[in-house]
Formats: structure tokens, C-alpha cells, sequence
């Protein structure tokens, strides 16, 4: 076990990844332009620019290219070709699997991705003014078929592109679909170097939990950036399902070099890497978990966890830091799998408030496990939970970690805060032990037990600052630096929308 300077070594090895803070937009000089009142005959300039469904129609003269998509002229609920238009809705409800794409993106190169972004008449960038959404006008009703609205796909149907990969979408609103807003289902070739960043998206629904769906989606999908987003109101029914929050903000397979930073999650279940070993980055991100702290409300304790299926292969790290939770990060991995590289979990905050109703409980890591020489690091971390900390190892309420084997999968578990009546399990069986029971195997002996609430105020879902911290945790990290995500090195969460917002009546989650 790790301890004093030895520990101190350590935490120096860790390279320091700066948070993505720096949102404001440059002038973006657009090449063609899409709009509510266009039609996809036009030339596809300002005064004639095309509808969005020329997303499938024109991929041979935008690939590669920027893309303005006009959003004061109206929220985008149809295509137009020759003053005939259909409605995405009816487009959207002829699709019959998460895999089909209503709007396919033809790529671009390394040197010049195709760029979508949102801005005003003027054909200035203007981030979150245009809205794509496949809600049946008038009514609200929301798509019931399996699809996805935005992206590339090789399995059959209308996502086939000729470019797959390199795209950029920028500053748009997604929102009322199934299985994904935004698809990037890939194999060979893969999607290389796909950026989704200053995006809101939300009220994904009425899909089954076992297709996986999640607002981003991406299979065989290299160097991925989602960053600066918002993502929330998603949920699965009931068929195949085992909650409702099953429905995932950002879910990858097959996919590395995944980064997610400066993002806000909430009333979904927040990031998964799943099925294989992958290797995904999570820092300077709010995920929450379900209802504001409480996924064990209104059943929702067989969800897995905010974040799950975090684990790396074989000479791979993953880096998960200055993140806010409100539910823990699972490390096991789909078919049996198991950790084998690094994973570092620093600077972050576990929470859950006082909501009530029983089996409940905080979590920090759960299931995790190392094979083939598989190793975690937990250290600088802030673990703080009003609904106290249930003892079940099996049961996932709370572990710090479950391995199945032996304790040497944590060589650096140290320099932590908990709060008080924080309890330990070493695997299925064995445990749980107290805190001193647990620093007498060499875990934790320079970590601090809070006798009172770490936070400035009183946390509230999404508003990041109510995280701020007071008292011991400021100084319990190593080095006597902060513990938690709260520690001042940069932005959490991201830059706008810091709160849930009322939606209109027609398009509010039931």
C-alpha cells in the first residue's frame, strides 16, 4: 500500500488535463445554410438556403463543409422538397430500429469535417437557437418508433454515408426522439474525430432499456469530444426494462479516446462505456442520476449506477476526475469483463441529499475488479450522503470497492473525505468493515471522517456552485489540497442552463 511521500509520488505521476473552459464562440464562416422556411430545390445559400432533410440529399456538396442552421425562423419539425413538406414526425415513425438515422451526415476529412452549426438569419453563429425537433407539430406527440435523429450508420437503411467520421455539431437543440438524438453507429471504417459540443439535449422516450439507448450513441468511434453539453429528461417504458432511467446521456462501444468534459446530465442515467474494453476520459462534468439524488425512487434501484461499465484495457488509463455524482460509478464490465489497465478517480464528489423512502444510501465505487494486473486509484475524493450508508456488499448500497479478490487492486486508495458512518467491503461476503478496520489494511490512513456537512450551502440538481465546499475537506487531499470536484481548478458542469427549466406543457417528461 501506498502511503506518505510514496503516495505523494503518485499523485505527481498524474498528468494535470486543464478543463475545457473557453465556450465563447468565434465567427464562424458558413458554406451553406438550412432553415425552417427552406426548401431542399434552393441553392442552399442565406437568401436561399436548403430544409434540413438536404442533410440526405446534399451530402456530395456539403461534406466537408459548414453547415448554418437558421433557428430564428422557427423550431425545425419538417423537410421541404419542391413546396412539398413532411414532417420529421412521419419521417421518424417509419424507422424501425435504433440503428436507422432520420438525418445522415456525410463526413468530412481530418483536414476539413463537415460542421453543423446553429445561428440566427444574419448567418451568425448563435449557439442553441435552432432547434430539431421530431415531435408531431401541433400536437406534441412524441415518435414511438426505434431510431435515432442525427448521424451515420452502417447497418442498412438511409445512414449510409460516403464519409464516415469527422464531423462537428455545434451550439444545437435535439430534442424528442428514441433511441438516440445524435448516432454515430460505425464498424469498419470507423467514425474518427466526431466533436458534439454547446448542445442541449433532451426528452429521449419510448424505447426499451435493452437496445441501450442513450442521447449520444457511438459504436467503433474514435478520438469522440462531447463537451460544454447539456443532456437530460431521458427515459426507457417499461418493456425490457429494469428502470426507467435506463436511458443513458452519452452510451460508447467499441470506442477510444472517448473525452467528456464540462458537461451537465440529470434526470437520466449519465455515461456508459459498455461491452469490451474502451477507454473513455469523464472530468469537469454534473452527472446525475435519475431524480434529483434518489434513484431508488419510484423503483429505480436496479439501475446500475450514474456511471457505468467504467473500466480499460490492457496498457490503456482511463481518467475520471472533478466530476460531481449523484450515484456511483460501476466498474463492472458487460459479458464478465473486467478491468485491466489504470483507472484514476480523483477530485470528485459523491452525493446524495435526504429524499426519503427506504433502501437508500450512497455509493461511491461499486463492482469494481482487476484482471490481468487491472488497478483503480481513489484519492482527493469528497464522499457525503444524508441518507446515511447502507452496509449490503452484494447489494451495491455501498462499497467503496467489490472485487471478488484480493485488495491489491488499489494501490493508491488514500487522501480521501467521507462523511461520518462511512463503511467498507472487500468483496461478496467479506466485509463490511469500518473506517478503522479498513485503514488498518493500509487503505485510507490519511483520509478524514466529516463530522458535518462539507458544502457551503445546500446542493441543489445541476447548480454546481451549491457544491462549494467549507471545513476539513478543503484541505484533506493530498498535499493538503481539496477533496472534491469543488477544488477551483475550473468550471463543472456546463456553461449554461445551470438549473433544470420548466418545458412547455406539450413536450414535459409524464
Amino acid at each position: 500500500m501506498l502511503k506518505g511521500g510514496a503516495a505523494a509520488a503518485v499523485i505527481a505521476s498524474v498528468p494535470f488535463i486543464r478543463p475545457r473552459r473557453a465556450f465563447a464562440q468565434s465567427t464562424v464562416s458558413f458554406d451553406y445554410f438550412i432553415s425552417p422556411k427552406g426548401d431542399d430545390n434552393n441553392a442552399g445559400s442565406l437568401a436561399s438556403p436548403w430544409s434540413i432533410t438536404a442533410l440526405n440529399s446534399k451530402q456530395s456538396i456539403y461534406a466537408g463543409k459548414k453547415i448554418g442552421i437558421i433557428g430564428d425562423q422557427g423550431v425545425i419539425q419538417s423537410g421541404t422538397v419542391g413546396g412539398v413538406q413532411t414532417t420529421l414526425y412521419s419521417i421518424y415513425q417509419t424507422l424501425n430500429n435504433n440503428t436507422n438515422i432520420l438525418l445522415s451526415i456525410n463526413g468530412g476529412t481530418a483536414g476539413s469535417p463537415t460542421y453543423l452549426g446553429s445561428c440566427n438569419s444574419s448567418g451568425a453563429y448563435t449557439a442553441r437557437i435552432a432547434i430539431i425537433d421530431c415531435a408531431q407539430p401541433g400536437t406534441g406527440s412524441q415518435p414511438t418508433a426505434a431510431g435515432s435523429i442525427m448521424g451515420q450508420s452502417q447497418v442498412g437503411g438511409p445512414g449510409n454515408v460516403a464519409n464516415y467520421g469527422y464531423v462537428t455539431v455545434d451550439g444545437l437543440v435535439i430534442r424528442n426522439f428514441t433511441a438516440a438524438a445524435l448516432n454515430f453507429y460505425c464498424g469498419s471504417p470507423r467514425a474518427e474525430n466526431v466533436t458534439i459540443k454547446n448542445c442541449e439535449i433532451y426528452n429521449g422516450q419510448n424505447v426499451q432499456s435493452n437496445g441501450n439507448p442513450g442521447a449520444i450513441y457511438t459504436r467503433s468511434a474514435d478520438n469522440l469530444l462531447v463537451t460544454n453539453c447539456r443532456i437530460h429528461d431521458l427515459k426507457t417504458n417499461a418493456a425490457g426494462s429494469s428502470s426507467n432511467y435506463q436511458h443513458m446521456g452519452t452510451i460508447t462501444f467499441d470506442s477510444y479516446n472517448t473525452n467528456i468534459t464540462n458537461c451537465t446530465y440529470y434526470n437520466c442515467n449519465a455515461v456508459s462505456s459498455k461491452d469490451g474494453w474502451q477507454q473513455m476520459n469523464v472530468s469537469y462534468c454534473y452527472l446525475g442520476w435519475g431524480t434529483f439524488g434518489s434513484p431508488y425512487a419510484g423503483g429505480q434501484s436496479g439501475v446500475g449506477g450514474t456511471v457505468q461499465n467504467y473500466l480499460t484495457g490492457t496498457g490503456m488509463t482511463n481518467l475520471f476526475h472533478h466530476n460531481i455524482l449523484l450515484g456511483p460509478l460501476l466498474g463492472w464490465g458487460e459479458s464478465s469483463q473486467w478491468n485491466e489497465g489504470l483507472v484514476k478517480v480523483y477530485n470528485n464528489t459523491f452525493y446524495e441529499p435526504q429524499v426519503g423512502g427506504t433502501n437508500t444510501g450512497i455509493s461511491t465505487l461499486y463492482n469494481i475488479k482487476g484482471n490481468s494486473g487491472g488497478k483503480w486509484n481513489f484519492y482527493n475524493n469528497l464522499v457525503y450522503s444524508l441518507q446515511g450508508y447502507v452496509s449490503g456488499n452484494a447489494s451495491g448500497a455501498l462499497a467503496l470497492y467489490n472485487v471478488n479478490s484480493t485488495p491489491s487492486i488499489l494501490p493508491m486508495c488514500d487522501y480521501n473525505a467521507y462523511g461520518s458512518g462511512m463503511n467498507f467491503s472487500g468483496g461478496y461476503g467479506v466485509g463490511p468493515w469500518s473506517l478503522a478496520t479498513w485503514q488498518g489494511f493500509g487503505f485510507d490512513v490519511h483520509s478524514k471522517t466529516l463530522s458535518s456537512s462539507p458544502f457551503v450551502g445546500t446542493p441543489a440538481e445541476g447548480i454546481t456552485g451549491t457544491f462549494a465546499i467549507t471545513g476539513p475537506a478543503t484541505t484533506a487531499g493530498v498535499g493538503g489540497v481539496a477533496c472534491g470536484a469543488m477544488d477551483g481548478s475550473g468550471l463543472v458542469g456546463c456553461d449554461f442552463g445551470v438549473g433544470p427549466v420548466p418545458m412547455a406543457p406539450a413536450l414535459r417528461v409524464s
